[in-house]
């Protein structure tokens, strides 16, 4: 699918919607699909029709998406480790308030911040979100991704600080 840009998340939407398969996981570069003893030859089959036919139904450069490595490792590596101004269990315990995402720069952030997949926190508790790192998050939860810690405004919880 890499060809026709299409990222993972629009080809497990695509899947979902219009072919009732549900697969593993997505997240920018595909989707994994899982087989077990409990798939049949048809299952495998109507996953090798799906693709077949939502590539032939797809655009070339369609999506808005960035390609190349560049690009990629753009959006999923951190220059640095966020600055932690307060220890974890201080911050969670706090006052909190809900800001957007791109108010919350400069701001010590009240909870974890966690792409899904692949589930690891990208910001905790106590640390600082950096411009860079919101510019992250906010392109990654544009293009589909799970967002632990983000409303469905794109909201971020901030610490009040006393």
């Amino acid at each position: 699918m890499r060809g026709l840009h299409i990222n993972g998340y629009e080809l497990d939407k695509k899947l979902q919607n219009q072919w009732h398969i549900f697969t593993e996981l997505s997240d920018l570069q595909g989707v994994l699909a899982l087989a077990t003893i409990g798939n049949t030859r048809e299952d495998l089959l109507k996953l090798g029709e799906a693709l077949v036919e939502i590539a032939s139904r797809v655009e070339p450069g369609h999506s808005q998406e960035k390609t190349g490595l560049d690009h990629l490792l753009e959006d999923i590596c951190l220059e640095s480790l966020p600055t932690a101004l307060m220890p974890y269990h201080e911050a969670l315990q706090l006052p909190k308030r809900p800001a957007p995402l791109e108010e919350g720069v400069g701001a010590v952030v009240a909870e974890s911040l966690i792409p899904y997949p692949p589930g690891i926190p990208w910001l905790v508790a106590g640390e600082v979100l950096e411009d860079s790192m919101m510019k992250k998050l906010k392109r990654l939860s544009e293009a589909g991704v799970e967002m632990i810690g983000l409303d469905s405004k794109n909201q971020i919880n901030l610490v009040v600080k006393p």
